[in-house]
């Protein structure tokens, strides 16, 4: 017993050190975690599953084998943490569930941000609903107050199904929650200060106006990116998974910025 207190007591200091300065020191120096994709208790998806987000998500289809492993490891986790939620007679499948999941994970992959509370559920409606805080109908919104995240499933459908236009609902939304988390430093892991840092050096780049100006009359960006700034996040954000190599081609600065605000890594696709 004795010596079993010894080893959790070392364990314990280990992990205390790890996180307090090994972690930040690497993350300081190399903009990245230094684990994200290794779990001691990994999960799968069943084959079934695995063959349906393979028909389903482009991004996972094009994952190394480790790294779908670790996709479908997150999707778990997900699945077990936030309940999803069905309005207006709606019924989801374990599949739609899966697909609802994969949005957050794919936007999140390259991040360890099992700590996200900005949301605590996800709720879907079968097609836009009427929201009474506007007198409007809604595709989708975050919530901060409610920490909730709402879709129509018929739009969060097409930003799968449709993986060219520049639009995807999950995306968006999700990345207006991870922005609100981002922004409160005090709850934080370091996935998510690297996330507001580079935000920030984002929002700097837009000051300048006449990089905002060529951005603004490219004509690249939907309109709504222009809202205000957390739009222009969460429509570029979009753009950076759906149209990846024309927003690297046109905007190269702009492109880096995002990749290293989500750690992603081009070396976890094997095409």
């Amino acid at each position: 017993m004795k010596y079993i207190f010894i080893v959790f007591v070392a364990s314990s200091l280990s992990l205390i050190i790890f996180r307090a300065y090994v972690e930040p020191i690497f993350l300081m120096v190399f903009k990245r975690p230094l684990f994200n994709h290794f779990s001691i208790f990994s999960k799968s998806l069943s084959h079934g599953n695995r063959l349906f987000l393979e028909s389903e998500i482009i991004f996972y289809k094009r994952l190394k084998p480790k790294f779908k492993k670790s996709f479908e490891n997150k999707i778990i986790h997900f699945l077990k943490r936030y309940p999803i939620i069905e309005r207006e007679n709606l019924t989801l499948s374990q599949q739609q569930r899966i697909l609802i999941a994969a949005s957050y994970t794919e936007l999140t992959f390259g991040m360890n941000v099992k700590h996200q509370n900005s949301f605590t559920k996800v709720i879907v409606y079968p097609k836009a609903y009427y929201s009474h805080i506007n007198d409007d109908f809604h595709k989708g919104e975050f919530n901060s107050i409610q920490k909730t995240i709402v879709f129509s499933w018929e739009d969060f459908y097409h930003g799968i199904k449709i993986s060219n236009d520049n639009i995807n609902l999950g995306i968006h939304e999700f990345t207006h929650a991870i922005l609100h988390q981002a922004t409160k430093p005090r709850t934080n892991t370091f996935d998510y200060v690297l996330f507001e840092d580079e935000h920030r050096k984002i929002q700097k780049m837009l000051k300048k106006d006449n990089y905002f100006n060529l951005i603004k009359n490219s004509g690249f960006f939907r309109e709504y990116a222009f809202v205000n700034s957390k739009e222009f996040i969460s429509v570029i954000m979009e753009y950076f998974f759906e149209n990846p190599k024309s927003l690297k081609t046109k905007f190269p600065e702009l492109y880096d910025r995002l990749k290293t605000m989500l750690n992603y890594d081009e070396n976890c696709f094997s095409y």
